[in-house]
């Protein structure tokens, strides 16, 4: 499935370190696809003592290559990520992101509220910073 995402809105903030060697903040993109739908991804970005990333989190594991590829863009920046290889090699099936019949949300619908979701997966990031 490949997919043309533009990156419309951005915002993040500190979190609570869990040590005193690694700093976290939580991301938050809000992004649209070439279909005009609006959605939000969000992660937590682990950095080391020298302020470089060491690690993230998407807090869906299904959006892993999407954060994996949003962390290095602007807003506004529009690019396009195929993630057919990772939907094989996790055996996720192709599916539409909304249920048939029901609308996207609006851009305006989409305000960044503050949840919670569950934390499956961890990459390390070797040499970014």
């Amino acid at each position: 499935m490949i997919k043309t995402i533009t990156v419309t809105q951005f915002k993040r903030e500190a979190l609570p370190p869990k040590s005193e060697h690694q700093q976290i903040w939580r991301y938050v993109w809000q992004i649209k696809d070439e279909k005009q739908r609006f959605r939000q991804i969000s992660a937590h970005i682990f950095f080391n003592t020298l302020q470089q990333t060491s690690s993230f989190q998407a807090d869906h594991v299904r959006e892993m290559p999407l954060v994996d590829a949003l962390i290095r863009q602007p807003v506004g920046a529009i690019f396009t990520i195929d993630f057919t290889d990772f939907n094989h090699r996790h055996c996720y099936d192709s599916r539409a992101p909304y249920k048939l019949g029901v609308e996207a949300p609006a851009e305006h619908d989409i305000l960044f509220p503050t949840r919670e979701g569950s934390h499956y997966f961890q990459v390390e990031v070797q040499g970014f910073v």
